[in-house]
């Protein structure tokens, strides 16, 4: 006598998700939704779903306005997903958070951030050049002859401005950048 085989009918369970790709804001993602059954666990069924990219979360970041003392942020666009910072409304242009600073308005020469230039500064100034240990200084204000380093020649024009042998006009007239 022959038994004849069980035919087994699938009963198709609740779609899951595996392979999850999540979407970026502006790249698409994907799962796939699988189906087994719920008698023997076998799958019944496989579609690869695509995940939409939402698009930038943007919203605008107000200016900050540099002082005398501290460093402001221009104005520009935040993306509340990603945390991407845009020049534009329609993030299209990244920037960097380095490239938003607006450096804090400053006296020339003005080392030790006092804002007054004197003396004292110039004495900052030596001490910093020969690695004396200093709390803290204005490098971009150090900078008085404008070429882009401290050094030696600035710390000579900062005692001939303060000696009245010149004056910051007439070395910039002189030595134009």
């Amino acid at each position: 006598m022959v038994i004849p085989k069980l035919v087994h009918i699938h009963t198709p369970g609740e779609p899951v998700q595996e392979n999850v790709v999540p979407a970026s804001c502006t790249v698409d993602g994907s799962y796939d939704e699988v189906v087994y059954c719920t008698a023997c666990q076998e799958e019944i069924s496989r579609e690869t779903k695509t995940i939409k990219a939402p698009g930038h979360e943007l919203s605008l970041v107000a200016e900050v306005p540099a002082t005398a003392t501290k460093d402001g942020v221009k104005s520009h666009y935040a993306c509340a997903n990603c945390e991407k910072l845009f020049a534009d409304a329609e993030g299209t242009q990244e920037v960097t958070p380095e490239s938003l600073v607006i450096l804090a308005e400053f006296v020339r020469g003005d080392v030790n951030k006092d804002g007054i230039f004197d003396s004292t500064d110039v004495t900052v100034l030596q001490r910093v050049l020969v690695e004396y240990e200093v709390p803290s200084y204005n490098a971009v204000a150090a900078d008085v002859d404008l070429d882009g380093e401290v050094d030696a020649i600035d710390v000579t024009l900062m005692q001939r401005v303060l000696a009245n042998m010149t004056t910051w006009d007439a070395w910039d007239a002189k030595h134009p950048a």
